[in-house]
């Protein structure tokens, strides 16, 4: 399919990249100047990225990272008025930083700052503007899946002050954002507050306004914060401690039952001195915090330094840790003035360092990465790789990326970067390669002119995108040019700027171009070669693919003055179809029209006009061939002025070629349309199937909201089979129809003044064909659209990259346009099933910046990807209660390959062992325990341990329960703890004891008063001296033997005493052995014998 200069697109992901040549070059004697525009890709494919900063918008002066998102605020930015503001967001698509999108507060004004304070945390943004309205305003963005979106604009209560500052220092924390306001005057002038907001029911709300009472004033407190769980640590840089404006921080904590923040512990330097601004900077991670005094005094006045806080578990409190220099640190440095710190690394900036031999003040970084034992070791000193001018400012705001165990990426700010415009600033993205950090990439604004009309033509073959800007001034005002770039490895590269051997001053060079393969073919409807305005092409062949080279420049045989020869082309093979839209052709007169065709002789290398093609019913002022479209032998030729169904109802025409003339098919003119349609603006035409826009129809909906007409041709005629609108969301004046593009089974409609993002803002629809009927697919739009971006103005299609054209967007001037490269892939859904999922789980599953989450067992999207795209699924959140380990069942990494996938998980609890074993338990006793599971063991070995055949699940009870009778052999009692929750391993003890008797004795005969002393075994004393019952006082075990006898017969009186049966084994109860003692045989003798 070959295309007009009014041509096609594709789908829009919102990932743009601006590619920019950034110092003069030639190639092919033709020189590249550094006012380069910018083309932004959308998809996987450019990742360089540049965009709009001018003279003292400070670019760089904030930054904050967040895994693969970076944002860099611009206080200064005047884009919507003197230092209004704005911020970038730049997204790592594994290879390159793209700038994403910029960002405006929706009621942006003069001197609101608005990126004065960034923070970044997984999809959601928050930007101070501290001049915003009456006290100061924060933006909350959150990220939609393709947009950051303002969700909410944030405003204190209770702030006190005849001065703004609520949003000129901010920290986001999953659900809560720290914002500082220093010039709060509450418990005195400037001495500062803080604000916390949380995002409660849908809406962030705040819940406290935090102060110091009795702090100094003017002590600036919440100039700094840094938000991390629980803990908020807010700077104080002029409070007086240790010296005047000495400086300190103070650390709150959140007191979960109150849900208020705690005033925990103030820190300071009690070293410090006048004016050391201890706090300027602070940066909470973990257990950790680091604070810069970007004007201590240690290596010279000014040098600044950097410390470290660890907080002590066993105080409760933060205690000092050390105290970071620069290797090379001296006077004036301000080493110090930003900080941020991230799972053992620390970056600190000191943006005054001077290097010698490139510029003072340059500024600077130093990386510290922890030893693993006690200290932070300076590793890496960094210095931007392309130096720089005096006050650069590198090293005034650094970031480290928080989201990976330890953090690969670091941002480093400098405002005062005057590569593009004294102190328009600039950011440095720095990788860490396992050895050192490398810089990745430098982010830049493109300086291109005021309404170059970059973006009106786009065309686009293979890896090599064409873009024209007809009124480029390089060689006088709408001169023209157009840009070349190419896809190197990863990128878009501008490979050259090209422009006519003998261009001048309104040729409008790039007016229209067509590029098939290594051969490119440009219009210059302008050229007054043969009369004002006459027109001329040119054809460009690459030369052994490098550089391209103007090879011809070809005129009408016929050429006059204001035939706008060139005002469309379109490149087939060795074929070429050329528009003179007010060419005075022979049947219709003034402004009538023509095409011409021309043949490419490669035996004489030239170009041959072959045929000049005209209306059969030709008419003044039609405007014939103002769009053509070339396919093989077949052409389409729009006439959008023509009047047959009314003043510029317009018509369409097909010419196809027999071999030997060029014959006119019936002409095309829709019975619907009336006048001011414009049917015929836009034609494209590829095998069996046609297209004409008519984008002024009006469909009933509103006035010029644009149709398409589909055409096919059925073997003998072209008939009309479809009506295309833009649908449900159409409006009036959307122009839908203004350029068109067939490829395959993929139609692409752009609606160039739609109002979905910004009034005229534009957007593009996709329509697939299903084998009967043609359906929209998806509706397009620009990430960054704007008003009168005008998206969508032009396009075109190869393979399976599209090129949009946006002449209306604004980047460094006016209108001076832009292009989008989008992937054009079919596209598949990624689904994850999940099975498994224990009731009251939910699990989470990411690709890229897709995820999705489960709370029960099924299947869902999780991401819809253009075909050839990888993915790459992991669990971002197992499950928990219980715990869960969700395992791939087939691969979770892979490319989509002409079909959905499913990748299939399974949820498992992680089960436990629970054990048990026995102590004390006799040598042939044995009991039977079981477990709440059923299963049963048998315990007879001292100290054995046996594990039940059952795991159980984490989080769940156990019960372990004795089911045999207690041991009788001897007769023991065995008991264990029966119950718990499984949290790990359990290992549970069955103590069995034997059971003890007691050995007793009844005494009898005994004269009172009389002694007689037992023994057991040879022990345990028993001494009696009365009639009656006795127990020893040692119990003896179940079956121990036991040996009653007399130790001490009675001797006052004396007395004989016997033990009756005093010897045995016990058997399972207690024994009473009987004692008798006979009468004294001194009674005996006083008495006599009866």
């Amino acid at each position: 399919m070959e295309k007009s200069n009014k041509t096609h697109l594709w789908s829009v992901f919102t990932l743009f990249i601006i590619l920019v040549a950034k110092t003069s070059y030639v190639l092919s004697n033709v020189e590249i100047p550094s006012n380069t525009p910018e083309i932004k890709s959308i998809v996987e494919e450019a990742k360089l990225v540049v965009s709009e900063v001018f003279a003292g918008d400070y670019f760089g002066g904030v930054v904050s990272m967040s895994g693969d998102y970076a944002v860099i605020g611009v206080s200064r930015d005047g884009y919507m008025g003197s230092s209004s503001g704005s911020a970038y967001i730049y997204h790592f698509d594994g290879n390159d930083w793209i700038q994403t999108q910029r960002l405006f507060a929706s009621d942006s004004g003069s001197g609101h700052r608005f990126g004065t304070s960034v923070s970044i945390s997984s999809t959601r943004v928050v930007i101070g503007a501290p001049g915003a309205g009456s006290s100061g305003q924060v933006y909350v963005f959150d990220f939609d899946g393709n947009n950051w979106i303002e969700s909410q604009i944030l405003t204190p209560t209770g702030h006190s002050g005849f001065s703004k500052g609520f949003g000129n220092s901010v920290s986001l924390s999953s659900n809560r954002i720290l914002i500082g306001s220093s010039n709060d005057t509450e418990i005195g002038p400037l001495s500062g507050a803080a604000y916390v907001f949380e995002y409660v029911g849908g809406n962030w709300a705040q819940t406290q306004k935090i102060t110091v009472p009795g702090i100094y004033d003017f002590a600036n407190f919440g100039s700094s914060v840094s938000l991390y769980g629980y803990t908020a640590v807010i700077g104080a840089f002029t409070d007086e401690n240790s010296g005047i404006t000495s400086g300190s921080v103070y650390v709150f904590n959140l007191n979960l039952g109150s849900n208020t923040w705690d005033f925990a512990q103030k820190i300071y330097d009690p070293a410090g001195e006048n004016n050391d601004n201890f706090g300027f900077s602070v940066s909470l991670y973990n257990t950790q915090f680091v604070v810069g005094t970007w004007r201590d005094n240690d290596l010279g006045v000014d040098s600044g330094s950097a410390s470290v806080y660890e907080y002590n578990g066993m105080t409760g409190s933060w205690e000092f840790y050390q105290k970071l220099s620069a290797s090379d640190g001296t006077s004036g440095d301000n080493f110090g003035v930003s900080v941020s710190n991230s799972n053992g690394r620390i970056v600190v900036g000191a943006y005054q360092n001077d290097e010698s031999g490139i510029a003072n003040n340059l500024g600077a970084a130093y990386m510290y990465d922890f030893n693993g034992v006690d200290a932070y070791v300076e590793s890496q000193r960094f210095i931007p790789s392309d130096g720089g001018n005096y006050n650069k400012a590198f090293g005034i705001a650094v970031a480290l990326d928080r989201d990976t165990m330890m953090p690969e990426k670091a941002l480093i700010g400098a405002y005062g970067d005057d590569e593009m415009a004294e102190f328009a600033g600039s950011a440095y993205m720095y990788n860490y390669d396992g050895i050192s950090w490398v810089e990745d990439q430098k982010m830049i604004a493109g300086d291109s002119v005021l309404n170059d009309k970059f973006g009106s033509v786009v065309s686009i073959s293979g890896e090599t995108a064409v873009v024209g800007a007809y009124s480029d001034q390089d060689l006088g005002v709408d001169a023209g040019a157009v840009y070349v770039f190419d896809y190197v490895g990863s990128n878009w590269v501008l490979s050259q700027k090209i422009f006519g051997d003998d261009t001048v001053a309104g040729d409008f060079f790039g007016y229209s171009v067509s590029i098939e393969n290594d051969r490119m073919v440009i219009g210059a409807q302008g050229d007054s070669e043969n009369g004002s305005f006459s027109g001329s092409v040119y054809v460009f062949e690459r030369n052994g693919g490098l550089n391209w080279i103007q090879i011809h420049k070809l005129l009408a045989s016929d050429a006059a003055a204001s035939d706008a020869f060139g005002s469309d082309v379109s490149l087939s093979g060795d074929r070429l179809l050329v528009g003179a839209r007010f060419d005075n052709n022979s049947v219709g007169g003034v402004g009538a029209g023509s095409a011409y065709v021309f043949d490419y002789d490669s035996v004489n290398d030239i170009w041959n006009e072959s045929e000049k093609l005209i209306a059969m019913d030709s008419a003044a002022n039609d405007n014939f061939a103002l769009s053509v479209s070339l396919d093989g032998d077949n052409a389409i030729i729009g006439a959008w002025a023509d009047d047959d169904r009314g003043d510029k109802s317009g018509s369409a025409y097909i010419f196809n070629f027999d071999g030997m003339n060029w014959n006119q098919l019936p002409k095309l003119s829709p019975v619907d349309t009336d006048a001011g349609d414009y049917f015929g603006f836009n034609v494209s035409i590829e095998g069996n199937w046609s297209i004409v826009g008519a984008p002024n129809e009006d469909d009933g909906n509103g006035q010029q909201i644009g149709t398409a007409y589909l055409f096919n041709f059925n073997g003998a005629n072209w008939v009309q089979t479809q009506r295309l609108t833009g649908g449900v969301g159409a409006m009036h004046f959307d122009y839908f129809g203004r350029s068109t593009a067939i490829s395959g089974n993929r139609i692409l409609i752009s609606s160039y003044a739609d109002d979905d993002v910004g009034n005229n803002s534009g957007s593009v629809y996709e329509f697939k064909f299903n084998g009967v009927n043609w359906f929209e697919n998806q509706k397009l739009t620009a990430s960054d659209g704007a008003d009168n971006d005008f998206f969508g103005y032009d396009v075109d299609i190869s393979g399976n990259r599209a090129l949009v054209g946006a002449l209306g967007e604004d980047n460094n001037w006016v209108d001076d346009g832009a292009a989008y490269i989008l992937n054009v892939a079919d596209r598949y859904d990624l689904y994850v099933d999940v099975t498994g999922l224990a009731a009251g789980n939910t699990v989470t599953f990411s690709n890229g910046n897709d995820s999705i989450t489960f709370n029960s067992d099924g299947q869902q999207i999780i991401s819809n990807l253009a075909d050839t795209s990888t993915y790459d699924v992991s669990v971002t959140k197992h499950p928990s209660f219980p715990d869960q380990v969700c395992t791939f069942d087939n691969p979770n990494t892979g490319t989509i390959s002409g079909g959905d996938v499913i990748i299939d998980v399974t949820c498992t609890t992680i089960q436990f062992d629970l054990s048990v074993r026995v102590y004390g338990i006799a040598p042939g006793n044995s009991i039977e325990v079981t477990n709440n599971l059923g299963d049963n063991l048998v315990l007879d070995t001292h100290g054995e341990i046996k594990t039940f055949p059952t795991q159980v699940d984490h989080r769940d009870t156990y019960t372990i329960d004795l089911v045999s009778p207690q041991p009788t052999t001897p007769n023991q009692t065995c008991t264990t703890t029966s119950s718990g929750i499984m949290t790990g391993d359990v290992l549970r003890s069955f103590v069995c004891t034997t059971n003890q008797y007691s050995i007793g004795v009844n005494v009898t005969g005994l004269i009172s008063g009389s002694e007689i002393i037992l023994q057991n075994n040879g022990g345990d004393d028993l001494s009696v001296t009365d009639n009656g019952s006795y127990n020893f006082a040692t119990a003896l075990d179940d079956e121990s033997n036991y040996n009653v006898t007399i130790l001490s017969q009675p001797s006052s009186p004396i007395q004989e005493c016997f033990v009756t049966l005093g010897v045995g084994q016990l058997q399972g109860s207690d024994v009473e052995i009987d004692v008798t003692c006979n009468p004294s045989t001194d009674l005996i003798f006083e008495n006599g014998f009866d």
